[in-house]
């Protein structure tokens, strides 16, 4: 019996996650302050270049900026936690699924 997803991005995670663990084990790196900045910075620069958002978020986001966790704070060890665990399990729907919860 075949998986059905509402959206693109769903089915996208799910591939990611289930099909394709054995690739991503490879290329991990230490999850430090200074990956996390990496990691915003490269998806705000995704965004902005694929245009996902309107023109005027797009302008906003380009006002902001993201300044580095201190690598024992209350905010970066709960990132590290939730990152951790997918690399771990590499569920991304449980990701997606403690992520929200956390910060929502």
């Amino acid at each position: 019996m075949s998986k059905k997803y509402k959206t693109k991005g769903g089915l996208k995670r799910n591939t990611a996650a289930k099909h394709n663990q054995s690739q991503g084990k490879e290329q991990q790196r230490p999850f430090t302050p200074s990956t996390l900045v990496d990691i915003v910075n490269s998806a705000l620069a995704k965004v902005k270049s694929t245009k996902v958002c309107s023109s005027t978020l797009r302008n906003e986001w380009s006002s902001y900026t993201f300044e580095q966790l201190e690598g024992e704070s209350g905010e970066f060890t709960t990132i590290r936690s939730i990152y951790e665990g997918i690399v771990k399990n590499g569920d991304a729907e449980k990701f997606y699924e403690k992520f929200y919860a956390t910060t929502l």
